[in-house]
């Protein structure tokens, strides 16, 4: 989820929350003034108890926060590769590595990679990106129509998106 702020690179040493912290504050998406990335990471992975106990915050709070336009920190692909991969049992998993040995080989696809693993390999090789999820949607469409919708549900949001964004400052205030 903060594959955007800390490069692959950075993150392959990281071993516990501590580190991550200690890289989030580097790239200033962690100061104590500004706890609103962690919020939303810890939202994002449903820890929700340590969001209320540790950060004061509720799950309403959050959903109502990330609602308003230019909250969300965490970008909406990033979201749906994770919700994803929280989605695929390990049988799904294996059928998902069977079916990428196409693009990827064998010997990149090692046994006890994840699935997020997976999409870091998928996106290394341009076969995976915001606006290229043809491989994901063929695969998830053999696995589990359930996984298929994320992504379709995906591509709508974010075709709403930038079709506001494309929208003039008086079409948005007239309320077109």
């Amino acid at each position: 989820l903060s594959l955007d702020y800390i490069p692959q690179k950075k993150q392959e040493p990281i071993k516990d929350a501590l580190m991550l912290f200690q890289r989030l504050q580097e790239k200033r998406m962690l100061e104590e003034s500004n706890l609103s990335f962690l919020k939303e990471l810890l939202f994002r992975i449903n820890r929700l108890d340590l969001l209320f106990n540790y950060l004061n915050t509720s799950k309403e709070a959050m959903e109502q926060e990330l609602q308003i336009p230019g909250r969300a920190q965490i970008p909406p692909y990033r979201v749906m590769l994770f919700q994803i991969s929280e989605d695929v049992n390990k049988l799904e998993l294996r059928s998902f590595k069977f079916l990428l040995s196409q693009e990827i080989s064998r010997c990149k696809v090692d046994d006890d990679m994840n699935l997020l693993d997976i999409f870091i390999e998928m996106e290394k090789r341009v076969i995976l990106g915001e606006r290229n999820l043809d491989t994901l949607k063929r695969i998830c469409d053999q696995i589990n129509k359930s996984l298929l919708k994320k992504i379709t549900d995906y591509e709508e949001l974010s075709r709403e998106g930038r079709t506001s964004l494309q929208r003039s400052p008086d079409e948005l205030s007239n309320g077109e």
